[in-house]
């Protein structure tokens, strides 16, 4: 639904950004950005270079001394992006196995995702509610105490997060992730915060 609704909302937005390195798999630092040709004149980057460009895709190149490193991957991350079949067979992939994941991981912990509404959902990701956790206070450190721990001791990245009063693990899936990841998951946080999980 997402993906059709960035297709309709090109077709009558003026200006539309988004991330690249997220759905796209390029680089950190990619984006793209559509203007609506009728609007393109009066859009400018923040920072200018000392050249005036009449066409918008100049006047956000050369931007002082950024690096653009990251910008030389997008065409060939759009390309990959097609020779896997598209967006819709990453979204045909992603939403069975975030599905999966999410309720081997919830029967497994015992706990629940949390409450909200499909149209608020962002694709293939979702918040499962941890358990409170002994010593770990809940702060913005405390979410990252428990990240570290769980990579420092079994080298999984995972996002902890703080919403209305408690840790919520953010989950996603995306098509290099198999169900091995999950259950190396599932395992670690046991693993570390057993008599929680238990």
């Amino acid at each position: 639904m997402v993906f059709h609704c960035l297709i309709f909302a090109i077709s009558i937005c003026f200006i539309l950004s988004g991330n690249l390195h997220k759905w796209c798999y390029s680089a950190r630092g990619c984006s793209i950005l559509y203007v609506n040709p009728k609007h393109s004149d009066k859009v400018n980057p923040l920072v200018t270079s000392k050249v005036e460009c009449p066409r918008l895709r100049n006047r956000f190149l050369m931007q002082g001394s950024k690096d653009y490193t990251a910008l030389c991957s997008s065409s060939a991350a759009v390309e990959f992006l097609q020779d896997i079949g598209g967006l819709s067979a990453v979204k045909n992939y992603n939403e069975p196995m975030l599905k999966w994941a999410t309720d081997m991981l919830c029967k497994a912990w015992n706990t629940t995702t949390i409450p909200i509404h499909d149209s608020l959902k962002a694709p293939f990701m979702i918040l499962i509610k941890l358990p409170d956790i002994e010593n770990i206070p809940l702060t913005p450190d405390g979410s990252k105490a428990i990240a570290l721990s769980v990579y420092q001791k079994h080298k999984v990245h995972i996002a902890a997060t703080r919403v209305n009063g408690r840790f919520w693990l953010r989950l996603s899936a995306h098509v290099y992730n198999t169900k091995d990841d999950y259950y190396k998951l599932r395992d670690a946080l046991m693993d570390i915060y057993l008599p929680q999980l238990s």
